[in-house]
């Protein structure tokens, strides 16, 4: 068993991305990479759900959708589409008829198509578009949403070109979850950004993601919901991770986090 790592929280960042206790926090998607830890009274009442990156796993959004029914769901991805769920699914029968692969992979790749389309293409209440996110097509998406959004950005590193325009449009938004990638590098960038969102927004869970760490053994890639403030609060949380809540990368180091008060 991977020995945990201790993270120093006397570090800026990690003090600035020190989550409120927040009552009713529900894990969204399934306990798994591409699960979303939210208070779920912010998932109530929610009109349109906007996701910056779907990859292969939507089951966050089909949650949304199927247990909290949210109105409208948009989704952008520039590198996943129809095309790239039929191909794999080809290449895994592919693979299964000439005896390279087991029938499990055939089987995920035609139950991954097989969601795709029943979720993508055959709900109304579902868009999808083959995009890349930049700040211009952020803000014409962001311009137009009613108030009680909700927003996830998952989009490998391209989400410090847009922060500025989450936060200038954090009204339209209930909650807003975003994985920061590359922490070490931006950190000004995350402290600057937590400064404009913090009169309005405070954390409300902060995970941190084990798959990868840099040569310090610090944390790569960092999940973090933000929502609108709560006056009920009270107070921050003591440490990191929730035990029950969070999902971790098997057999490798799990972070672990003890705020001083």
């Amino acid at each position: 068993m991977a020995k945990n790592i201790k993270i120093n929280s006397a570090d800026e960042i990690y003090k600035v991305l020190r989550p409120y206790k927040f009552e009713g926090l529900v894990r969204v998607g399934g306990f798994k990479d591409g699960g979303y830890v939210v208070p779920e009274a912010y998932l109530q009442n929610l009109t349109t759900f906007v996701n910056f990156g779907v990859g292969e796993d939507f089951d966050f959004e089909m949650e949304l959708l199927n247990r909290y029914h949210v109105l409208y769901i948009l989704s952008f991805d520039n590198l996943v589409s129809l095309r790239y769920f039929i191909i794999h699914a080809l290449k895994g029968v592919a693979k299964f008829a000439l005896r390279k692969a087991n029938f499990y992979l055939a089987y995920f790749r035609l139950t991954l198509l097989a969601r795709y389309v029943k979720f993508y293409l055959l709900t109304p209440q579902v868009k999808f578009f083959k995009v890349e996110i930049d700040k211009g097509r952020t803000e014409k998406v962001f311009s137009t949403l009613p108030i009680n959004s909700g927003l996830k950005v998952d989009i490998e590193g391209s989400e410090y070109k847009i922060l500025d325009v989450i936060a200038l449009y954090k009204y339209k938004f209930n909650f807003i979850i975003i994985e920061l990638h590359s922490v070490q590098l931006h950190k000004d960038k995350i402290i600057e950004f937590l400064n404009e969102m913090n009169n309005e927004f405070q954390v409300a869970h902060t995970s941190f993601n084990n798959r990868i760490s840099d040569i310090q053994l610090t944390p790569q890639t960092i999940e973090v919901t933000f929502c609108k403030k709560n006056d009920g609060n009270f107070g921050y949380i003591d440490r990191l991770p929730n035990a029950e809540l969070d999902w971790h990368f098997p057999n490798r180091p799990i972070y672990e986090i003890e705020f001083s008060s």
